[in-house]
């Protein structure tokens, strides 16, 4: 399988929001990976099913839409080959629209969007242990605040 389209596990997503809160939308998605959905089969009480990407009711195409007003938390976890301007889409709608964000993204601190569009804007959390078992990459969670809440720490997941 591509690592343009690893789903993220449940696992990760429920400790994400046992520490973060619930996730209400996934910004970069499909049917069948939409997390909210994935979600929603796990533990049955969710109502929602909001996504924007290939088969979505409400827009296929993430950048031809605000993020706003999309619920407590929305995820994202885009194609990895070019996280440039996702990322510098999250720091903008976060400052514009007060939402809050959680990217999932490739731990590559030392790149051009990771230096200019993650670091000054996100609390960047380092993910241990991996997140993928089979994949061969380690990952962050940024976390766009609209309090404007930054820093860095290391997360044990599990």
């Amino acid at each position: 399988m591509s690592n343009q389209v690893v789903s993220t596990p449940i696992e990760f997503l429920q400790a994400v929001e046992a520490r973060f809160g619930t996730i209400s939308f996934d910004l970069a998605a499909n049917y069948e990976n939409n997390v909210v959905r994935r979600l929603q089969t796990i533990d049955g009480e969710r109502s929602r099913n909001y996504y924007f990407g290939p088969g979505s009711l409400l827009h296929v195409n993430s950048f031809m839409k605000q993020w706003s007003g999309l619920g407590d938390l929305a995820w994202l976890n885009p194609p990895f080959e070019d996280i440039e301007p996702w990322a510098e889409r999250c720091h903008l709608q976060c400052a514009l629209h007060r939402q809050r964000i959680a990217l999932q993204l490739p731990a590559a601190v030392c790149t051009n969007y990771f230096i200019e569009n993650i670091n000054p804007y996100a609390y960047v959390l380092e993910v241990t242990p991996r997140v993928y078992k089979t994949e061969v990459r380690d990952v962050c969670l940024a976390m766009f605040e609209p309090s404007g809440y930054k820093g860095r720490e290391v997360w044990r997941w599990k």
